[in-house]
This record gives C-alpha cells, sequence and structure tokens, in this order.
C-alpha cells in the first residue's frame, strides 16, 4: 500500500457529501483501494446517506458505467489532493457575481436565440447550464410517492452562466431528501404549502445529466454559491417573485 497523508488531513464533510453522491460503487472502490477502516477512522459511520445516489442512480446509463468506474478510481486515487481539508476553507475574495442584473436594457433569455426545434432548445440548455447556476421550478405532483425519490421539479427559469426560460422542453429536475433544507417542509416526502398548485421551489443546480435530460438541485447553498446574490433566497417563493425575465 503506497505512502498516504493521515486521514486528519481529509476534510470529513466534503468526503462525506461525496459519498453521498456516488454512493456504494464509490465507497466500494474506496475501502478496496485505502486503508483498512480509513472511513471510519475519519469521522464517517458504516452507513452514509446514499439519498442522493439513490435518486440519481435511476437516471444514469450503462453506457457511461466504465466512466463512472475510471472517475471513481481517479478520485481514490487522488484522494489526499482533491479531499484535502484547505480545500474546503473559503477564501477570503469573493467571486464576481455573474448574477448581476443589467439596468440598461432587457436581455432575451437565450432561447430567443435559437431555432423553433425543442430538441436543440435543450441540448443547449444541458450545454451551458452549470452547478451554481440558479433554478426555479414548479413542483410535479405524483401519485404513490416515494419519499426517498426526492422531489421532482418543472423548470420554469434558469438563471447562472445563461439566462434561460423552459418551456415545453422535456427536461426534469431532482431534489433529494438530503438536499431539501429545513426551510422547505415537507411531509412524507412531500412539499408543505398553503398554496394548493403552482408549487414553485428555487434551488440551485449541483449536477446535470445530459443523457438522461435532467438537472439535480439542492436548496443548500454550496460553496459556488458566493455568486448568488443574498437576494435571492432558496426555498418555497411565489410566481409573483420569479425574476422579470420570465415574466
Amino acid at each position: 500500500m503506497n505512502n498516504m497523508t493521515q486521514p486528519s488531513h481529509i476534510s470529513r464533510a466534503l468526503l462525506e457529501r461525496t459519498l453521498g453522491y456516488h454512493g456504494k460503487p464509490f465507497q466500494k472502490i474506496w475501502e478496496t483501494s485505502r486503508r483498512e477502516d480509513e472511513l471510519q477512522r475519519i469521522g464517517i459511520g458504516n452507513d452514509p446517506d446514499f439519498a442522493v445516489y439513490t435518486a440519481r442512480s435511476k437516471h444514469l446509463t450503462l453506457k457511461d458505467r466504465a466512466k463512472r468506474l475510471k472517475l471513481h478510481q481517479f478520485m481514490v486515487k487522488n484522494a489526499d489532493t482533491l479531499f484535502d481539508y484547505a480545500l474546503s476553507i473559503k477564501p477570503q475574495r469573493k467571486l464576481q457575481g455573474e448574477y448581476q442584473e443589467c439596468t440598461q436594457f432587457a436581455i432575451p433569455p437565450m432561447e430567443v436565440f435559437l431555432g423553433p426545434d425543442t430538441v436543440e432548445k435543450a441540448e443547449q440548455l444541458l450545454k451551458n447550464v452549470q452547478p451554481g447556476d440558479v433554478l426555479y421550478g414548479a413542483v410535479v405532483p405524483k401519485h404513490n410517492h416515494n419519499p426517498n425519490h426526492g422531489i421532482t421539479l418543472k423548470p420554469l427559469l434558469i438563471i447562472g452562466n445563461v439566462t434561460y426560460c423552459v418551456r415545453n422542453l422535456s427536461i426534469k429536475a431532482t431534489i433529494a431528501p438530503a438536499m431539501m433544507a429545513p426551510s422547505v417542509e415537507t411531509v412524507s416526502g412531500l412539499v408543505k404549502s398553503n398554496q394548493t398548485a403552482n408549487i414553485i421551489i428555487c434551488c440551485e443546480v449541483i449536477d446535470v445529466a445530459a443523457d438522461a435530460r435532467r438537472l439535480y438541485c439542492s436548496t443548500w447553498r454550496s460553496a459556488k454559491s458566493d455568486r448568488v446574490p443574498a437576494s435571492i433566497e432558496y426555498g418555497l417563493v411565489k410566481e409573483d417573485d420569479i425574476p422579470a425575465p420570465y415574466k
């Protein structure tokens, strides 16, 4: 076994979040490639929360299985660098906000510049949307809802790398239970709201599954949220509160 940095140099929070996202396959590679019981010594229990991976796994394709395996192997091999505790410390200098509103004139959303082909529009959106972008989505009601599968949204507006009004596109967004902040109250996995229809949630994109035409989101602010003005609050919002580009 090669020499490795002491587990104390590895960020428990960062590794725990990665395990939750990549699931059991990543955990197995870690445990067979690293020191015995290293996860426990870092502070991660025997039962990590795989809720995010469970929600993602329904949309993962078999043809990308080899790519995921190589990615997991790369991450484990370079874990001492990728999960170094120093990387989780926020820098003092904040990133300039890409979300600064233009006061000179209204900039049309991205789809205005595209043709009528909805397939082309969907592909362009999935190519341009990035983790850290803000998504406004309407909760999709489901019968026989399984709380472990999280909440499904129909995206309405995405603001970030580009501004995009999402209309008539076969794209869905998912918020896993672990990615739902306490500010959004849920009962048996369903969003609790005074509104009976058009329940809208503002959240952050954390991953893009282009093949599955699905966005994975969170109502927790991540390090990438430094790009988002404090005036944008994640959680339940009223339709009137959606920014001007959508209206």
